[in-house]
């Protein structure tokens, strides 16, 4: 029988251990979209508009525009990078694999959409001012990249011990398992659930849905690109919460007071990170409707 971190029989489909993985995946095919298809046009005028005005609202939005958006080029490329390819290192079944390839292929989509909108708007790609840069050089944006990292780090340098000492699933301590599955609910659970949906659902949505006197909405675009974005983040969250599912009851010892008082300290703390970073989104001025205790209880909800 197949286990997640198996043994399994190398390159064997079927029979499937987790059908709904690849179920989900074809879903995830099925929703295929491109970021040049949904369009972003008048966003582009929108963001000009701001740019020149001396107004203190308008500059608040475009703080909020420039703060989310370096925040999540970032973001989703390390959603790829780090903690997929960590993942699969792990993951035996073809079908866990399945899923979590295409999961960095949609986080790829993400990336590309993000560029689609840079380029639109005439955003800065390199120099001091490079919107991909933003995260290195604003404290609320680069801590909340770092604490990903360290979690990923982890789980890195377990794969080195496991390779070093030759070991085999069945040999492996007991604190791998634990450290695997703290970054399991890590990254679907906060990174994903929490930290992604409300940023992708929150302040610029909020943005698109009111229309200032005498005006049209703004970044209506851009918020369809985050809305496709989340619709397909909400196919992670999902796919991800069957294999942590799965590796609880294929690994009960990890279910203990432990990983139970770990997963509640990062919990606090990433809430800690989430109103850093809403607070330096809406540091010029707030925004009419939106508060930063109104999108943290949100968070905490998520």
């Amino acid at each position: 029988m197949k286990t997640l971190l198996g043994p399994c029989p190398q390159y064997q489909l079927e029979p499937f251990a987790y059908p709904e993985l690849w179920d989900i995946t074809d879903n995830m095919v099925a929703n295929t979209w491109t970021p040049e298809e949904k369009g972003v046009g008048p966003d582009t005028a929108t963001y000009r508009r701001l740019q020149a005005s001396q107004d203190r609202t308008d500059q608040s939005k475009l703080h909020l525009f420039n703060t989310l958006w370096g925040q999540l080029t970032a973001m989703d490329q390390q959603r790829s990078e780090d903690a997929t390819i960590y993942f699969l290192l792990f993951f035996m079944p073809e079908e866990v694999k399945h899923f979590l390839i295409r999961l960095m292929w949609e986080e790829r989509l993400h990336t590309h959409a993000y560029r689609y909108v840079v380029r639109s708007f005439g955003l800065p790609e390199t120099g001091p001012d490079s919107i991909y840069d933003l995260w290195k050089t604003v404290p609320a944006l680069k801590a909340r990249v770092e604490y990903a990292e360290k979690i990923s780090r982890t789980v890195e340098d377990w794969w080195t011990y496991v390779k070093h000492n030759a070991l085999v699933s069945e040999e492996y301590p007991l604190a791998l398992k634990e450290d695997l599955y703290v970054a399991l609910v890590f990254w679907f659970m906060i990174f994903e659930k929490v930290w992604f949906l409300i940023n992708l659902s929150g302040p610029l949505q909020h943005m698109a849905r009111t229309q200032p006197a005498g005006g049209q909405a703004e970044f209506e675009g851009a918020a369809k690109q985050l809305y496709y974005i989340a619709r397909d983040e909400y196919q992670h969250i999902l796919g991800g919460s069957h294999i942590i599912k799965h590796y609880m009851k294929e690994n009960p010892e990890v279910i203990n007071e432990r990983t139970a008082k770990r997963i509640q300290v990062m919990y606090d703390e990433c809430l800690v990170l989430e109103l850093d970073f809403i607070n330096e989104c809406l540091k010029v001025s707030p925004i009419l409707g939106y508060h930063p205790a109104d999108h943290l209880e949100t968070a905490q909800y998520f």
